[in-house]
């Protein structure tokens, strides 16, 4: 019972502990980046028809 926690499972746990943090920000990430940006946002988040308003300035 005191071998449970070898040296090699514990670096499996930091392992899938790290890979399930780059996961779970992976698609908070993508997900904002799928939200459109709210109506008090600055004006070069918003959108125009040809592209980001900052680039037609």
């Amino acid at each position: 019972m005191t071998d449970l926690l070898t040296p090699q499972f514990f670096d499996l746990l930091i392992v899938l502990s790290l890979a399930l943090g780059l996961f779970l920000a992976g698609r908070r990430f993508l997900r904002d980046l799928r939200i459109p940006p709210p109506d008090d946002a600055p004006p070069w988040t918003q959108q125009t028809k040809q592209g980001r308003a900052e680039d037609h300035a």
